[in-house]
């Protein structure tokens, strides 16, 4: 459980670089003519949904003067962050389904932060219900 501040905000900032840089692998993947025409309009859907949840953690990052939000801003060293980091490399016939095991690694994610914060966090639990349902909706 994310008991303390320092916590959340770690948590927040590891989910928003995995955002983050799935909105830069899918956006330049977009932008890829060697990829399909559909995989294109899919990848800059997902990039764009991507950017969108980032946003959303930042706006609920909280303010620390021992962890300042862009610091915390750093991939996690789990499976998520691992797989984000390997994005760039991905050969083109391989990014649909890349793309999609990034989406289920997102959505174990925001799973496990929502039954991570304490009952008493309203704010966080709705945050990542969202973003969880917003995972659901572009898979």
């Amino acid at each position: 459980m994310t008991t303390t501040i320092d916590g959340l905000a770690r948590r927040l900032g590891e989910l928003r670089a995995a955002e983050l840089a799935v909105f830069e692998a899918l956006g330049s993947w977009a932008l890829d003519a060697a990829s399909a025409p559909e995989d294109r309009v899919a990848f800059a859907a997902c990039a764009h949904r991507a950017a969108w949840r980032a946003e959303q953690l930042a706006a609920r990052a909280p303010v620390l003067s021992a962890i300042p939000p862009d610091a915390a801003v750093v991939l996690a060293g789990d499976d998520l962050g691992r797989a984000v980091a390997a994005l760039p490399a991905v050969p083109t016939a391989e990014r649909m389904n890349a793309a999609r095991s990034i989406g289920g690694l997102l959505d174990a994610a925001y799973a496990a932060a929502l039954a991570g914060v304490a009952p008493t966090d309203a704010p966080s639990r709705r945050l990542f219900h969202r973003l969880a349902h917003d995972i659901t909706l572009t898979d």
